[in-house]
């Protein structure tokens, strides 16, 4: 995470300021920080909600019957990758930083639905076995 001019700003006149120690310097200090406001990203607002709907989406996918059926429930919510992300913790997936989109949704398809299907698979095999 990058630090903005502004901030590099505040945190270099502070701690200018702090090292001369002397009273009136932390008045000042106090006047210029007062100065600014700090508020969350716009971003950040539209996920909030939507994490309350976890629940619902992971019963959702776990019931997927394959691994397409799955990919367009996901796609459906037009996921961020915050909400992603939040999605991968939620089911005790990692996450790195560097990890795309895409590859977020493959993850979690991965985890929910074909590893259960595989795992069915394994041990069922004669189960989707067309009859002749």
């Amino acid at each position: 995470m990058g630090i903005d001019k502004i901030s590099a700003d505040i945190l270099s006149r502070t701690t200018q300021i702090l090292r001369s120690g002397s009273e009136s310097d932390i008045k000042r200090l106090r006047q210029y920080l007062a100065k600014f406001k700090i508020e969350k990203p716009e971003g950040s607002k539209g996920d909030e909600g939507r994490f309350q709907d976890f629940p619902q989406l992971l019963q959702a996918l776990r019931n997927s019957s394959s691994s397409n059926e799955a990919m367009e429930l996901l796609n459906a919510q037009n996921p961020s990758k915050g909400y992603l992300v939040q999605l991968s913790k939620e089911i005790g997936l990692p996450v790195a930083k560097s990890d795309r989109l895409e590859h977020l949704k493959s993850k979690i398809i991965h985890e929910l639905v074909e590893a259960r299907l595989n795992s069915e698979a394994i041990r069922n095999p004669n189960s989707k076995q067309n009859p002749k």
